[in-house]
């Protein structure tokens, strides 16, 4: 005799409660695969800007004739250093570098850089961690920024060197993670950022010789 018994509800309950089970393992492991796609991407966009805003600022540098502080437009905060480029060479002119505050004609985290031609006035911010280029952003990823110092310091936030400080001297937490400075040592200038997109981050530090 055939048992047409059906299912009874506390099979019904069992199954419903397997398939849940299944159904949130799939939605994790989906979620985990897309975050850590989002996150290998940031990596990858954090390191091929940094490495070119450091391109960018080491060639100013390296054809340089000077090198000073103080360039910044009125309502900056924290670092800014102007590099000069003299004649004969192409693009005469001053470079300055510098945060944009969102009240000194920047956005807020932008990595400025301001032209001024030998004969001619100065240009805005071109701002330039503004180059992401064909790279997917995803939703947990905003656009690039220079980072705030925190309070207690972050330890990828770069330090300014200072005499009889071999760590150098932590920012302000009022300030970005951002230091440009001339280097008497080596006649250069030392450069030093750190840049995140609202899901990873990276810190940036080279050092470059003017050509005189």
């Amino acid at each position: 005799m055939n048992d047409q018994r059906g299912v009874t509800i506390l099979e019904a309950l069992v199954a419903s409660v397997v398939v849940a089970f299944a159904g949130l393992a799939l939605t994790s492991f989906y979620l985990a695969m897309v975050n850590s796609f989002a996150w290998a991407n940031s990596e990858t966009v954090l390191q091929r800007q940094g490495s070119l805003v450091l391109d960018v600022i080491g060639r100013q540098s390296r054809r340089a004739s000077n090198v000073a502080a103080g360039c910044a437009p009125a309502g900056s905060v924290g670092d800014s250093l102007r590099v000069t480029v003299s004649a004969p060479l192409s693009g005469a002119g001053t470079y300055c570098y510098y945060a944009g505050t969102g009240s000194n004609g920047a956005v807020a985290g932008a990595l400025c850089e301001r032209f001024t031609p030998t004969a001619g006035a100065a240009g805005g911010c071109r701002d330039l961690l503004d180059g992401q280029g064909g790279l997917a952003r995803r939703a947990l990823q905003s656009r690039l920024t220079v980072l705030h110092q925190t309070n207690p310091v972050d330890p990828t936030c770069p330090r300014r060197s200072a005499p009889g400080q071999p760590l150098g001297v932590p920012l302000a937490a009022t300030e970005y993670c951002l230091v440009l400075a001339s280097s008497p040592s080596v006649n250069g200038v030392e450069v030093g950022f750190t840049i995140g997109d609202g899901l990873a981050s990276r810190q940036f530090a080279a050092t470059f010789n003017l050509r005189n």
